[in-house]
């Protein structure tokens, strides 16, 4: 922690720089509370000060860059909010040693040992000691063969929850019958834990065939999660997968799964892109295909794009290396060109795009179903290389027979790009 001495200090000045004692364009009343009185007569022992909004964004804009990573997924007005909490619990300390004199701003009312100990307190707060929840989410389609822990998440059984937590309002709000796997992730915010869980579904949406991937059905999924802090809270939210039939993990899935873990404890900068990649495609997942075409196209910007010359150049050599054989390249720059009047105001839609009827109207294949096979085959490859995440597709034995019907055609007229 004391690595952080020095910026507590910084931010404990910025801090009461923020607050001043008369009115002003840009400030707003704050009623500063006594809590150590009785609710009572609370009204008594309050203060009222100016708050300089813009100069307190100041100091969470210092806190958020420099301080500990737990915040880093907040927006900034929360760290905002975060600061303005912890100067409320410690200002009636200061109040006991400001200096009697006619300042208009609170720094220039205090010494130098009143600011260094309330950066103490800043420095001993939960904002540089964040403290570790736990983060439940339930899911509906995915099934475990048993319970799958790692340092990051952890994957258990439906039933796991009700028998950690016996209270009456989990079973309530949240059906036995419904639920078949909870993850498991610790971490200092809801924020920072939805991302996690993001990533771990975009893995898991990764290792599915594209057919059961996309097909969804009238199920209905839970949504909503738990947190642990002392007591456990439920919250109402996102549902977190779509629509979609069973996914079974099996202990064959255990080795990818590791793999995803150091990812996520990882501080390379090439694995950080891979985190946002899959977290892109977690995104993609339960849209609608306009915007999971969208998603798809940000997820190989993550994995190619970031911090090289050319996007174009990386996104076509990316491709080209998990290709069983070389595509033409004029067929990757098509590709290119209507990822860039999709996403940089040429289309609202990317259907309605004309670089997207030309394609079609080349390569005689929907470039969508390109697009979902290209962000597949190279966040598997480049994010997975090595391991067996690609899952049996459960509907292959379905369109066997039938073919053997004539149902469907024997060889798929369509040729995509990888054919």
């Amino acid at each position: 922690m004391s690595e952080f001495a020095e910026l507590s200090y910084c931010v404990a000045i910025e801090i009461l720089s923020s607050f001043y004692f008369e009115g002003g364009p840009e400030r707003r009343i704050v009623k500063i509370k006594n809590e150590d009185v009785p609710q009572s007569v609370e009204l008594l022992y309050q203060d009222t000060l100016f708050l300089s909004d813009v100069d307190l964004f100041q100091a969470a804009l210092k806190f958020r860059k420099f301080g500990p990573k737990a915040w880093i997924s907040l927006p900034i007005s929360k760290v905002q909010n975060l600061l303005f909490s912890v100067f409320e619990n410690y200002y009636f300390n200061i109040c006991k040693e400001i200096r009697l004199c006619k300042k208009n701003c609170l720094i220039d009312v205090v010494s130098d040992d009143v600011i260094k100990k309330f950066g103490k307190f800043l420095l001993n707060s939960e904002l540089f000691s964040p403290l570790v929840n736990e983060f439940y989410f339930p899911l509906t389609i995915l099934q475990v063969c048993r319970e799958m822990k790692f340092s990051k998440f952890e994957i258990m059984e439906g039933q796991k929850i009700f028998e950690l937590l016996e209270t009456e309002f989990v079973s309530k709000y949240f059906p036995k019958d419904k639920i078949s796997s909870w993850i498991l992730v610790k971490s200092y915010n809801y924020s920072e834990a939805n991302k996690i869980k993001r990533i771990i579904l975009g893995a898991i949406a990764l290792s599915m065939p594209r057919l059961q991937r996309t097909q969804t059905n009238l199920r209905k999924v839970i949504s909503g999660h738990i947190e642990i802090v002392v007591e456990p809270t439920l919250y109402t939210g996102e549902c977190h997968t779509p629509q979609v039939s069973d996914i079974l993990l099996k202990d064959s899935d255990q080795s990818w799964l590791e793999e995803l873990n150091r990812l996520l404890v990882s501080n390379s900068k090439i694995d950080k892109r891979k985190r946002k990649s899959l977290e892109y495609y977690c995104r993609s997942w339960s849209m609608d295909d306009v915007t999971r075409c969208s998603f798809l196209f940000m997820a190989l910007d993550a994995l190619y794009g970031q911090g090289v010359s050319s996007n174009k150049e990386a996104f076509v050599s990316g491709v080209q290396s998990v290709a069983p054989k070389e595509i033409p390249e004029q067929r990757l720059k098509d590709i290119w060109d209507l990822r860039s009047q999709f996403l940089h105001g040429g289309a609202p839609d990317v259907f309605s795009a004309t670089k997207y009827y030309d394609y079609c109207k080349r390569y005689k294949v929907d470039a969508l179903l390109d697009v979902e096979l290209i962000a597949e085959k190279c966040l598997r490859k480049d994010i997975f290389d090595g391991y067996e995440i690609e899952r049996e597709d459960q509907f292959s034995t379905i369109f066997d027979e039938m073919r053997s019907q004539g149902i469907v055609p024997e060889v798929d007229p369509y040729r995509t790009i990888f054919d």
